[in-house]
């Protein structure tokens, strides 16, 4: 059992039509519109049902939305497809009658009295109305015992291992010196440089006022990253095959575990592979703030290799303490 802080758990699921989803398209600009509250988190859930950025980027230009889906902003590494999804190229969206604005993790509101003068009231922000916030925390474990995780931390992205001395992170992170690679479709070619495999647990939870209610998005990522003066975003093609089972649940709040399992596979891909467990609670304001603390169980295995690197750099990533067959 692996106490987490901050998360929600991932499961491959193919989005299907919903039409009790409330959602519209501005006709003067190519804001989303959302009648509530409700309608938002309702069509995040049902948009983070899918792992395909090609649907995303298409449920999005359906709309004639801007999405931001593809941004190069460091700042929205960490969050979600759905969120840069949603997002237009001004990083707003419409709640009824309100301009919402995604500023640095903070969601301000713009009436629509305020719409033609609110890039003048972007610049004082300490005079603009908070409508909530989106966190996204990272996890890894620490304090490790016989029988597993006893303890978490947060991780930041630059977070290294020290040889030697590795992080509580290292257990679901790979580091291997790159030697060949053949991107799907091409022809095999030498390659060099330090790369790591990480797959990792992190929590997206949205919070609006009044209240307020938090709504909580446990996601597992892979990625690969390449070591040059700190870790990097590495953009070669993989292939990544995913059995895992367990459970999951916030602690203190009267929840009891919910299982999850996930057996996907995915080819040919660069970037990073998100995918959302089905469990995606609401709770507070009566339970803790966030970051709320979870606790998570899983074994199985995460199979990760670059397309064409040597067959010893294939890493099967299957349990935290050796022995254990346990993941988190």
């Amino acid at each position: 059992m692996k106490k987490t802080s901050l998360l929600v758990f991932v499961l491959f699921a193919t989005l299907s039509c919903n039409e009790n989803i409330t959602l519209k398209n501005n006709e003067t600009n190519d804001r989303i519109s959302f009648k509530s509250a409700d309608d938002y988190i309702n069509t995040y859930r049902e948009l983070a049902k899918t792992n395909s950025p090609e649907y995303l980027e298409s449920w999005a230009n359906d709309r004639n939305h801007s999405t931001l889906i593809n941004s190069s902003d460091t700042f929205l590494i960490n969050y979600s497809p759905v969120v840069k999804t949603i997002l237009n190229k001004d990083y707003e969206f419409e709640i009824a009658d309100d301009i919402i604005w995604f500023n640095k993790g903070t969601l301000y509101s713009f009436s629509k009295d305020e719409a033609s003068h609110r890039s003048e009231l972007k610049k004082n922000l300490s005079q603009c109305k908070i409508f909530g916030r989106i966190s996204c925390t990272p996890i890894k474990a620490s304090n490790e015992t016989a029988n597993g995780r006893t303890s978490t931390a947060v991780v930041t992205l630059d977070d290294e291992d020290t040889p030697g001395h590795p992080s509580p992170q290292a257990q679901n992170q790979k580091q291997f010196n790159q030697s060949t690679y053949q991107p799907c479709g091409s022809t095999s070619r030498a390659a060099s440089g330090i790369r790591k495999y990480v797959h990792e647990l992190y929590d997206e939870t949205t919070s609006m006022e009044p209240g307020p209610v938090h709504y909580s998005s446990l996601y597992l990522r892979i990625k690969l990253e390449y070591k040059g003066s700190s870790w990097n975003p590495a953009g070669e093609q993989r292939q990544t095959s995913i059995n895992i089972s367990g459970s999951a649940y916030i602690s203190n709040t009267g929840m009891q575990p919910l299982p999850f399992q996930v057996s996907a596979s995915k080819d040919c891909y660069s970037g990073n592979w998100f995918m959302l467990l089905l469990h995606s609670p609401s709770h507070g304001p009566y339970y803790l703030q966030p970051p709320v603390e979870w606790r998570v169980s899983g074994t199985g295995s995460i199979v990760h290799n670059v397309k064409g690197d040597l067959p010893s750099n294939k890493w099967t990533n299957t349990e935290y303490v050796p022995g254990s067959g346990v993941l988190w």
